[in-house]
């Protein structure tokens, strides 16, 4: 068999999609299933790096802006190529192709939850994600949450579809040393103990009912914690912006942090609060769970099929419960330890190996149906 992978956004930073294609590409090209694969990344760009991996075919896209080479050169690179099929793992494929795809669907926000989405957001994932349901296969999705909806939004037909459930980098789990930490503690300014959140403030990530919590919190407590929010400011609705700045010095922003420091703030927060609205997968509470950091997060889309046990889990839009749960965790160790212990089996769960041994195995189902 000869599969593609559309790689040309790893040069962006590794967050949510593109950590995904980063990560399964590597645990494919790890494993030996007499695969062959081609990996194509950004014109300008230096190759991905695999060391000490199977070295697989490397070519470069003609032409440097993504979207141009997605929709006008991958429809014809792969009969050129003689390649089975292209594995689109971070964005949709293109709406050119109809023939020879498999799509990795990570969500369906653009269908399910439009107006949290910017208009050229909706413009742009709304078409494509409905080519790609309707189209691709396999349709590879993370989650019986987002399987659901691919079928019931975008048309997906069942049989095309397969769960490949994600994972966190294990790396989370590893403490940096004192010094690192100290010096992460110093450079925000952070107290002995906070609140940690991790994700852009746009209206999908639902922050402002953590702010609304927090708000409650800093009413009641003695001495009021402080939040701590990682992630790019993003976008929002006005009430969520007159929130935020009402909290004054209350929410620190880190801006976007670099992996090493993320990992530090995992360590250091008391407790982890991920308010989402929506989520095809969610790896921040994964990434949480390594580093030993209790969590509160929400009944909503995927979030309980990743959290299971391992996490207080309330209602999205619901401030009185998110302030009692991040509440209960603050002032409880008992309780704290304890859904540490079973976030940390939650995670054996969710390994890079099992979903690439799912992924092969939807390739394999799925190829005969998209090869030419």
């Amino acid at each position: 068999m000869r599969v593609g992978l559309d790689l040309t956004g790893l040069w962006r930073r590794k967050t949510g999609i593109f950590r995904y294609a980063d990560s399964i590409s590597r645990a494919l090209l790890a494993r030996d299933d007499g695969i062959a694969y081609t990996l194509f990344y950004r014109h300008g760009e230096p190759p991905p790096a695999f060391d000490g991996q199977r070295r697989p075919r490397l070519l470069p896209t003609p032409w440097r802006q993504e979207r141009l080479a997605t929709q006008l050169w991958f429809p014809l690179a792969r009969r050129r190529l003689g390649l089975d099929a292209i594995h689109y793992p971070a964005f949709p494929p293109p709406l050119l192709q109809r023939r020879g795809m498999i799509a990795s669907i990570h969500d369906l926000t653009a269908l399910r939850y439009p107006g949290t989405m910017t208009l050229a957001g909706r413009r742009y994932w709304g078409p494509t994600l409905r080519h790609a349901a309707r189209v691709a296969s396999p349709v590879l999705v993370p989650s019986l949450s987002t399987y659901r909806d691919a079928v019931r939004l975008a048309g997906a037909a069942p049989e095309r579809l397969a769960v490949t459930p994600y994972a966190a980098d294990p790396g989370f789990g590893v403490r940096p040393p004192e010094p690192v930490l100290q010096a992460v503690r110093r450079r925000w300014a952070l107290p002995d103990r906070f609140i940690l959140a991790v994700g852009t403030l746009e209206p999908r990530k639902n922050l402002g009912t953590l702010f609304a919590a927090l708000e409650r919190l800093r009413r009641t407590m003695s001495p009021p914690p402080m939040l701590v929010v990682a992630g790019r400011e993003g976008w929002g609705d006005v009430m969520t912006t007159k929130r935020l700045r009402s909290l004054g010095g209350a929410v620190r922003f880190t801006g976007h942090v670099g992996e090493a420091d993320l990992v530090a703030l995992y360590h250091l927060a008391t407790v982890f609060a991920y308010p989402s609205l929506y989520e095809g997968f969610g790896f921040p509470i994964l990434e949480a769970f390594w580093a030993n950091c209790p969590v509160v997060s929400t009944t909503s889309s995927s979030i309980p099929e990743v959290a299971g046990d391992g996490a207080l889990l309330v209602d999205p839009r619901d401030e009185h419960a998110m302030a009692a749960a991040i509440h209960e965790l603050w002032t409880d160790q008992a309780l704290a330890v304890r859904l540490c212990a079973a976030g940390a089996a939650r995670t054996r769960q969710f390994t890079w190996d099992r979903c690439a041994a799912l992924t092969v195995a939807a390739y394999r189902q799925g190829i005969e149906g998209i090869a030419p």
